[in-house]
């Protein structure tokens, strides 16, 4: 699924290798509060479901935050 890069870093203040605003193809790991994905440098991550946002869900609160 593509998902946008909403944050990136953890409780512990990890700055990851993930952009902000970036769309990235993501897998979910059902269940698990875990997903896989591929960085900009081809390396596979596991990460935060939470620091992604499914694309549509995202651009429909951009739009949502123009109408008001």
């Amino acid at each position: 699924m593509k998902a946008i890069c909403i944050r990136n870093e953890d409780e512990t203040g990890f700055n990851s290798y993930l952009k902000i605003g970036k769309i990235y193809e993501i897998e979910m790991w059902s269940g698990l509060g875990r997903c896989s994905l591929t960085d900009d440098y081809g390396r596979m991550h596991n990460a935060p479901d939470y620091w992604f946002k499914p694309i549509d869900e995202y651009r429909q609160e951009q739009i949502k935050k123009v109408l008001e």
